[in-house]
């Protein structure tokens, strides 16, 4: 997708003409935002920007109430933020969104079906159901009657830091281990990227199965998805060498080396002077 700019929401960077990507799809655009950060500030302004409703994956009850009081803020007439109670509905009266574009989604898109523990900050034990993905999605999708029953996620915001730190990483290795390639994806990481090993893993994955990090600040990164896949670019049975992507990384630099040096010749002897070109034909008489 291309990216003429960036606007910071709460730290969160996110593509300044949105609209000119989603237009298409407009409120039929599926945008995905699994756990609650410290405001929904980023959240309001993608779906404001284009049209279209906000699926809250709510991690337990407490998320839950903050978007509550989100769609009561939206829904004041006099629009002056009164009604918020809490600092994550904060600047909401400044959205204009339908209350009712505001979908609480109380599965987590994740390997299979089970419990992840979600207490995090809040201090006492709290859990949340998982799902498989598609599943989740199969859901979303069919209540909001895209066409052709189509089953897909554009944008995908992950902040998993408050009520499961580092679930994030399980959540997207299942998630891109399932046919979905959101075209925009923003990840809050509980440890940055080059700190830990597990950190390292889950976004080496993230940019080798095709995505871009296009801007970070702090610990939330945006990526665009590029549709390189590099886990494609070799055959993963091959037993004849140490690592399949890196022969055909060499291979393919070395292709490009050899094509440099062949245009650089053609270059050299189309700009040549007539006397250079009889004192080469001269040498090669000789």
């Amino acid at each position: 997708m291309d990216i003429s700019g960036l606007v910071y929401v709460n730290e969160w960077a996110i593509p300044d003409r949105l609209w000119d990507t989603f237009s298409g799809k407009g409120v039929r655009t599926v945008f995905l935002s699994i756990g609650s950060g410290a405001s929904s500030d980023a959240e309001l302004a993608i779906a404001e920007s284009i049209g279209c409703p906000v699926h809250a994956v709510c991690l337990n009850g407490v998320e839950e109430n903050e978007w509550e009081n989100v769609k009561e803020v939206l829904a004041d007439p006099e629009r002056t933020g009164a009604r918020s109670t809490c600092d994550f509905s904060k600047g909401a009266e400044k959205r204009w969104i339908l209350p009712k574009n505001i979908r609480k989604v109380l599965e987590i898109p994740y390997w299979s079906r089970g419990v992840m523990d979600t207490s995090g900050c809040v201090g006492i034990p709290l859990s949340r159901s998982t799902q498989a993905v598609a599943q989740v999605l199969e859901k979303i999708c069919s209540d909001m009657k895209l066409k052709d029953n189509t089953v897909r996620c554009d944008i995908l915001k992950v902040d998993t830091v408050k009520n499961a730190p580092g679930r994030e990483r399980a959540i997207l290795s299942a998630f891109f281990q399932s046919p979905f390639r959101p075209a925009i994806v923003l990840i809050n990481w509980t440890d940055l990227p080059d700190s830990t090993l597990e950190a390292t893993m889950a976004a080496g994955q993230l940019q080798l199965c095709g995505y871009k990090l296009i801007a970070k600040s702090g610990h939330k990164f945006t990526y665009t998805f590029t549709d390189n896949d590099m886990y494609q670019i070799c055959s993963w049975e091959d037993t004849t060498c140490d690592n399949p992507m890196m022969r055909e990384l060499v291979n393919a630099g070395r292709e490009l080396e050899r094509y440099t040096v062949k245009a650089a010749a053609r270059t050299a002897t189309a700009t040549a002077t007539p006397s250079s070109l009889l004192t080469t034909e001269a040498a090669n008489a000789k």
